[in-house]
This record gives structure tokens, C-alpha cells and sequence, in this order.
């Protein structure tokens, strides 16, 4: 238990990541909770970051599938992490020609997989707040293309 709880505390400190992270983090952890937990890790998850689209995600899921086992808990979790990788796959095959100069705030894995596969002259990274994870997005956009602060 103590290392869930540190688990879940370091995604409550965790300014620098973005939406998939969020989502990989708490199917993972979804995997780690004992049944008689299931109703208060989705009102901590709901708490967590609220509106963010991959966490009321995970909960739609928790709500529209029958949970009656550690072992449906368990494979939940690996068919969550399974299509978010598969999704991440497709977007990196994702190929948008010449794109020039792009604009974008924050870090996005998403958006780093499309720019990367795509023609980038140079990304304008505005800076984001409170979690400043531009460091994440600049050191990660700068190894394909020129980058502006």
C-alpha cells in the first residue's frame, strides 16, 4: 500500500507531464488497487487533475466495465496501456508534409510524435504554467528541429 500512496502522490506533485502521461499513470495504478478501494481511487483520480480528458477517460472506462475481480482490475489496466500505446504508434506513422513554422504551448508527446514525423522548420514554445514542462518540450522538440522560447 505504501507504495501506491507514493505513487499517487508523486502524480498530485506532477506539474511537468501531460494528458497520456496522466492516463498511463493511473491505468497502471488501477492495477495496484485492491477492490474495496475501487470507489475511493476514482474520487481521488476525479480530484486529481479535473477535466483533463484522459482521466475522466479512465473513469468513464471504471464505470461502464463490470469490476469484480483484482484480475479484471488487472486486465483493464493492460488493455488501457496496450491502446495507448497503439494509439501513440499511429501517431508517430502520422506524416503531415512540410508544416514550416508551428506554434505550441506546453509539452504534448502527441504533438512531438506528429512534429517529428512531419516537416518542422521551427517551433515557437510558449511557456506554460504552473508546471513550466516547456523544459520537457524544448529539450524534446530541439532534437528534430530549431526551437524559440
Amino acid at each position: 500500500m505504501d507504495g501506491l500512496r507514493d505513487k499517487m502522490k508523486r502524480m498530485e506533485r506532477d506539474y511537468a507531464h501531460g494528458s497520456s502521461w496522466y492516463f498511463e499513470q493511473a491505468a497502471i495504478l488501477m492495477a495496484e488497487i485492491e477492490l474495496d478501494q475501487i470507489e475511493s481511487f476514482k474520487h481521488w483520480l476525479a480530484g486529481l487533475r479535473p477535466g483533463m480528458a484522459s482521466i475522466m477517460m479512465i473513469l468513464d472506462i471504471m464505470e461502464e466495465n463490470r469490476i469484480e475481480s483484482k484480475g479484471d482490475l488487472s486486465l483493464l489496466s493492460s488493455v488501457l496501456i496496450e491502446e495507448k500505446r497503439e494509439t501513440e504508434r499511429k501517431l508517430r506513422s502520422q506524416k503531415l508534409g512540410d508544416l514550416g513554422t508551428v506554434m505550441t504551448i506546453s509539452y504534448s508527446s502527441a504533438v512531438s510524435s506528429i512534429l517529428s514525423s512531419s516537416q518542422v522548420d521551427r517551433v515557437f514554445l510558449l511557456r506554460s504554467s504552473p508546471g513550466m514542462e516547456y523544459r520537457n518540450a524544448y529539450q524534446d522538440y530541439s532534437s528534430f528541429t530549431e526551437v524559440t522560447v
